[in-house]
């Protein structure tokens, strides 16, 4: 098949990271310019889109082009698209039946984003874009002085067109990590600690929520393992959670920010707090809400990302909602990266319920994503009341089942051993924004926080 990719094409892609990460300030700038103009001079010869999007500004800086918005992007995704055999309506009716090693036209991977923003976006990523992807996870944790051959354990869905789906299965396929081991964040609390108390593995990863929860585990006595290493990832590790999991195990988490649109693209490193971002990927700027950009050390509201190695979709400036502040000194490692000193977004607020037998239960997003699995939605939003939820869902062909996906929230939710309480379920057309335009995928009424 055309597009797997190899051990090889792997391992010399990491080896050309890793020969980046010695790079002076000066050229690491002089590399993203170069391959800024190359990926700019595709975009503009093999995309209609770009051809008019761009026009006129071939030679404008990278700040004076246009932003591209995650709505542009799916409403002219078939110009967008460089392989202009691409049509949005397959890509779609591929990801409805994929299977975790299954390549569009056996030869792209397509991922796509969570829609906690309202809609969902599909990214594509041909053999060496992907090389790209595979190697940025391995680079990070060679960063931490990490043997990937020691047993480790990820904690994530097992959707099939999931970023960490895809990297974790195609890690299988090319055998690397014989410990590895991929954990279904839908398995619930109680099943997810007794396969780490079998597994015993040197290395942790997953969503922040999940760890935290976790972590009252390893309080409580239930989970006995001891990790060296644990790594956050694809939610935004605030400061509570850090704490919670430190004070559990005994080990600093490492953040991980981790993007559908370019895999692992900064994280921390021993040293500190900062995100090194990995600057042969991609650029990030933070911008306020009319896209000018704010100082180092100050949090914008929303993030430009532009993704240098990806020639099949090209992303140039695209708006994300994460809210980010780069750093305004370098780190004390030496690495000459950009530094983020913040990343925020993407954090959702834990549900907790009553136990059926007396205790509180701990719901993480993720878990209520893996028991709507299946059921064609593309968002959600869960509105925690007095002894009620109700649950605004956005569905894929606008057709909506409400007694069907109550009846399987409740399901989960009781399988968690939760009191379950009144559900009610209600069809939109988009999902409600905050002031900063990101959607809060759980929340209480008046804006209380679940917890």
């Amino acid at each position: 098949m055309g597009g797997l990719i190899d051990k090889a094409g792997l391992a010399f892609r990491l080896g050309g990271m890793r020969r980046r990460e010695r790079w002076s300030r000066s050229q690491i700038e002089a590399w993203q310019a170069r391959t800024l103009e190359r990926l700019r001079r595709h975009a503009l010869s093999h995309s209609p889109f770009y051809a008019r999007f761009h026009s006129g500004l071939a030679d404008a800086p990278l700040a004076e082009l246009p932003v591209l918005t995650k709505a542009q992007l799916m409403e002219h995704f078939d110009d967008l698209v460089t392989d202009r055999t691409i049509r949005l309506r397959d890509v779609e009716a591929f990801a409805t039946q994929m299977g975790p090693l299954d390549l569009f036209r056996e030869r792209y991977q397509v991922v796509t984003t969570s829609g906690t923003t309202g809609r969902r976006a599909f990214m594509l990523f041909a053999p060496d874009e992907w090389r790209w992807v595979m190697a940025s996870l391995p680079r990070i944790m060679h960063w931490h002085g990490i043997d990937t051959s020691a047993p480790n354990a990820m904690i994530t869905t097992h959707v099939p067109w999931h970023m960490s789906a895809r990297c974790a299965s195609e890690a299988g396929r090319l055998g690397l990590g014989a410990g590895r081991a991929s954990l279904d964040c839908a398995a619930g609390t109680e099943a997810l600690v007794a396969s780490l108390n079998d597994l015993e593995p040197v290395t942790l990863s997953g969503y922040p929520s999940m760890l935290a929860l976790l972590a009252e585990n390893r309080r409580n006595g239930q989970l006995r393992i001891a990790p060296r290493h644990i790594f956050c990832t694809s939610e935004c590790l605030t400061p509570d959670m850090a704490n919670s999991i430190a004070t559990a195990f005994g080990v600093t988490p490492a953040n991980i920010y981790a993007l559908s649109e370019a895999g692992a693209i900064a994280s921390t490193c021993t040293a500190g707090d900062s995100l090194h971002v990995a600057d042969d990927m991609c650029i990030l700027e933070s911008v306020d809400e009319n896209n000018r950009p704010v100082p180092p050390g100050t949090t914008g509201e929303k993030t430009l990302l532009t993704v240098l190695f990806n020639r099949t979709m090209p992303l140039i400036r695209y708006e994300i909602t994460d809210r980010i502040a780069v750093a305004a000194e370098p780190c004390s490692c030496g690495r000459q990266t950009t530094l983020l000193a913040r990343v925020d977004g993407r954090s959702g607020d834990m549900l907790r319920l009553p136990g059926s037998e007396g205790c509180t239960i701990a719901i993480a997003p993720a878990q209520i994503s893996a028991f709507l699995r299946g059921l064609r939605i593309s968002g959600w939003q869960l509105t925690a009341g007095q002894e009620r939820l109700q649950l605004a869902v956005v569905t894929v062909d606008q057709s909506c089942d409400a007694d069907l996906i109550a009846s399987r929230l409740a399901r989960g939710l009781a399988d968690l051993g939760a009191v379950v309480p009144s559900i009610s379920v209600e069809p939109v057309v988009e999902l409600e924004r905050g002031l900063s335009g990101k959607v809060t995928i759980m929340r209480a009424v008046n804006g209380e926080k679940i917890h």
